[in-house]
C-alpha cells in the first residue's frame, strides 16, 4: 500500500468546532453528511501514495483505505486535521507495525509450482513523526525458481508529513534482492529516489514526483492524482514521462466499497509507444475482495496487478484475466 500504496498514516481527530477557526486548520475542514455514514470515505480531504514501481509488493501496499479507516465517527462536528506533531517520538506502541501475509495463485491450485508462492513479513518502523523505514522478507513455500526475478527482501524509507502544501522523500528498492551472494541480487544504486509535494486543486489531491534510479539512469516525471466520490467510491490517475527515452504514461483507476470491506477496483493503462511496453506493464489490471488494514483483522484479495495482461485485439499474446495473485493477510 505506493503504497505501498504502505507508509501513509494521517491521522485526523472529530472535534467541536471552536468559536473563531485559525486560518492555518480552514483549508482542512469538511463537513461530514447530515446522515450517518459507517466509512471514511465521506471524508472529502483524502490521501493518496500510488506507486508505479514495477516491483511493488501489492500484498503489502494493496489498500489505500485503510489510511482512514481511524477516522470512523458518528460526530456530526467537522473532522479537522491534527496539527503537526510537536513531539520528536511518538508513543512507543505507534514505533512498529508488523503485517503477515501468504500470497499465492489460481495456478497454484492445479499445478503446484506454476508461479512462485510466499510467506511474507512485512515491518513498518517509525519512531519518529514523519520519518519511516520498511522491510519487507519474502520466504519461498513451493518449488518455483525464476532466475531473473525472484527476491528475499525489500526496503524503503523516507519523510512525509501527509500535509497540504509540503514536500516529502523517500527511497524505495524492489528489486532482485537476494539473501545468497552467489545469485544475482540487486544493489542500493538500484532502487528508486523520489521527491515529490502535496496540493490540492478543486476536488483532486495533486502529488507531482520526480524519480530516480541511479544504478540505471533513469529519470521520470510524475503526476498522481486522487478524488473522493460519494461515500464509497474513488477516482484516480497516475502519469508518467520516462525522461532516458521516450515513453509516456497514463494509468486511470476507480475503486468501490460495494459492501463494508469488501471492494472492487480496475485499471486501464495508456502508452504512448506499445513497442516499449515491458512484460510487467499490463494493458488493464483488476481486484478484489475483502480489505481490512486494522490491528487484529483478516484481509483476503485477488489481484492481477503488474502482469502481462493484454487486450484481446492485440496480436502480443498475455496471460489470462484470471491468472492473478491471491494474497490473504493479517496485521499485528
Amino acid at each position: 500500500m505506493h503504497d505501498d500504496n504502505n507508509t501513509l498514516s494521517h491521522e485526523v481527530n472529530s472535534t467541536q468546532k471552536p468559536n473563531t477557526i485559525p486560518p492555518s486548520i480552514i483549508q482542512y475542514i469538511t463537513p461530514l453528511p447530515k446522515k450517518p455514514i459507517k466509512k471514511v470515505e465521506a471524508l472529502k480531504l483524502t490521501l493518496l501514495e500510488h506507486t508505479t514501481n514495477r516491483n511493488t509488493n501489492s500484498s503489502i501496499m494493496h489498500d489505500i483505505n485503510h489510511y482512514y479507516e481511524k477516522l470512523q465517527s458518528k460526530s456530526k462536528t467537522p473532522l479537522v486535521a491534527k496539527p503537526q506533531e510537536k513531539e520528536l517520538f511518538k508513543d512507543f506502541k505507534d514505533w512498529l507495525d508488523v503485517t503477515l501475509s501468504f500470497n499465492s495463485s489460481i495456478q497454484n491450485l492445479t499445478r503446484r509450482d506454476a508461479t512462485r508462492e510466499t510467506f511474507d513479513i512485512g515491518l513498518r518502523f517509525s519512531p519518529l513523526s514523519h520519518l519511516y523505514f520498511t522491510t519487507g522478507l519474502m520466504l519461498d513455500t513451493n518449488g518455483f525458481k525464476d532466475s531473473d526475478y525472484q527476491p528475499n527482501f525489500y526496503y524503503t524509507f523516507g519523510y512525509d508529513s501527509y500535509a497540504l502544501d509540503s514536500w516529502g522523500f523517500s527511497y524505495s528498492n524492489y528489486e532482485n534482492n537476494r539473501f545468497n551472494a552467489d545469485e544475482k541480487s540487486a544493489g542500493f544504486g538500484d532502487g528508486t529516489w523520489e521527491i515529490h509535494y502535496r496540493t490540492k486543486w478543486q476536488e483532486f489531491l495533486l502529488v507531482p514526483k520526480i524519480k530516480h534510479i541511479p544504478n540505471k539512469d533513469f529519470t521520470f516525471v510524475s503526476l498522481s492524482g486522487y478524488r473522493q466520490i460519494g461515500d464509497k467510491s474513488s477516482f484516480s490517475f497516475d502519469y508518467d514521462k520516462s525522461l532516458h527515452y521516450n515513453q509516456h504514461k497514463l494509468q486511470l483507476s476507480m475503486k468501490s466499497f460495494v459492501y463494508d470491506k469488501f471492494f472492487v477496483a480496475g485499471s486501464i493503462f495508456l502508452y504512448s509507444d506499445w513497442g516499449l511496453q515491458e512484460d510487467y506493464e499490463s494493458d488493464y489490471s483488476f481486484s478484489l475482495g475483502w480489505a481490512d488494514s486494522r490491528k487484529g483483522k483478516f484481509s483476503i484479495i485477488y489481484s492481477n496487478e503488474y502482469m502481462k495482461t493484454r487486450w484481446p485485439w492485440r496480436e502480443e499474446g498475455g496471460i489470462s484475466p484470471f491468472e492473478g495473485k491471491i494474497s490473504i493477510s493479517y496485521n499485528f
